[in-house]
């Protein structure tokens, strides 16, 4: 076995506050048609969908425990009820304890028409408006960068529109909030908007998110994406790999510099053919420098596929510097096949013993073959491997 050792020492500098989706909770649309998209869309970009009731039904009753992030759908169902003042502010308290908000229109328009969502519109980001457009696209520009929002999507791009009773509210900010991007097309207005908000973050989409949006390649990475952004809590913190060692397999193609941002560039490692081998055949460490000392929480989260088909699984752990191992606790196993999936493993109890000296953080993830595969020299083609620090 042949060991690999990259390192990017300038990688360091590239610390940046961010965040990163595990389970959602989709609030429905109430047209199975558009709950369908939503869940494909999301799924296929690795997220955990829990399907929720329709906003006017959400009452505060509905369990949030293990959710990282509520998608809130106004969009085929924006003329029904008023969500249930206990709703709302059982959403406010979710998102200062550290709990992330998506917004769709017609979120912003309910506001400003009816005087819907009063106690919701206190942490939104935008400027409730009844202004809305039918424009054919929504042809948005970067307005302010971030590696979350942006990841593997260029500085601008069109996606076809969805009329849904309109097709977008002529946004703008409230004096505080980000503007990820700007809708362009007929005159500029804010397409996406978001910030932190208590300990959590919310974010807005001028756009209905209708099936046209969701199915489009770059509508759907930036719902993702937003939803990965608004997941993790204000504060937070990427961890950019700067080593990557191969401990089993060999490096086929790419690099560490590959690992930063989910953009279809991935370092390939793949098996070789070794008669009874007991160990992972890909087994690879990665390692970084945490800008926290005293966490309160630690992540780690991959995004990749087989290069084929068959039966695998992933291994991730966490290395506890106290013990000089990896965790037996911090660690996850989960299938992964030549769909892309993101796994995420989270440190438990102490978390100052995943911080080595320095503020090094480490961690490894292996692949096996469980079942019959198609191919004998399989590959992992990891795309992404950072921490999240809080």
């Amino acid at each position: 076995m042949r060991q690999t050792h990259f390192v990017v020492g300038a990688l360091l500098a590239s610390l940046t506050a961010l965040s990163s989706a595990t389970t959602v909770y989709v609030m429905s649309s109430g047209y199975e048609p558009q709950d369908t998209a939503v869940a494909a869309a999301l799924t296929g970009y690795g997220h955990k969908v829990v399907p929720g009731v329709q906003y006017w039904q959400f009452d505060g009753t509905q369990s949030l425990a293990g959710i990282d992030v509520v998608y809130v759908q106004a969009n085929y169902n924006y003329s029904s009820p008023d969500m249930p003042g206990s709703g709302q502010s059982a959403l406010v308290s979710y998102v200062s304890e550290g709990g992330g908000l998506v917004t769709t229109e017609w979120v912003y328009w309910d506001i400003a028409a009816y005087g819907w969502f009063s106690t919701l519109a206190t942490i939104l980001p935008g400027e409730p408006t009844t202004s809305y457009n039918r424009n054919p696209s929504y042809d948005l520009v970067q307005a302010s960068p971030d590696p979350v929002v942006n990841s593997g999507l260029p500085e601008s791009f069109s996606i076809p529109a969805d009329d849904i009773a309109g097709c977008e509210t002529n946004l703008t900010t409230r004096a505080g909030a980000t503007d990820f991007y700007d809708s362009v097309l007929f005159g500029p207005r804010v397409g996406l908007c978001g910030w932190d908000c208590g300990t959590g973050r919310v974010a807005s989409f001028s756009m209905v998110c209708g099936v046209n949006m969701l199915t489009d390649g770059f509508g759907g990475r930036l719902v993702s994406n937003t939803l990965d952004w608004a997941s993790h809590g204000a504060g937070s913190f990427m961890i950019p790999v700067d080593t990557l060692t191969v401990k089993f397999g060999r490096l086929s193609s790419g690099s560490v510099a590959d690992l930063q941002v989910i953009d279809g560039v991935t370092a390939e490692v793949c098996k070789f053919i070794v008669p009874n081998q007991q160990v992972a055949p890909i087994t690879v460490e990665v390692g970084g420098t945490s800008p926290v000392t005293v966490p309160v929480s630690l992540v780690f989260r991959t995004f990749s596929r087989m290069s084929a088909s068959g039966a695998f699984t992933m291994t991730q752990d966490l290395y506890d510097f106290t013990t000089s191992s990896f965790s037996a606790t911090g660690s996850v196993i989960i299938p992964i096949s030549s769909n892309y999936v993101s796994i995420a493993v989270a440190g438990d109890g102490d978390l100052a013993r995943f911080l080595g000296p320095m503020n090094a953080v480490k961690a490894r993830y292996r692949v096996r073959q469980v079942g019959p595969a198609a191919a004998s020299l399989w590959c992992n083609e990891m795309d992404q491997a950072v921490w999240f620090v809080r």
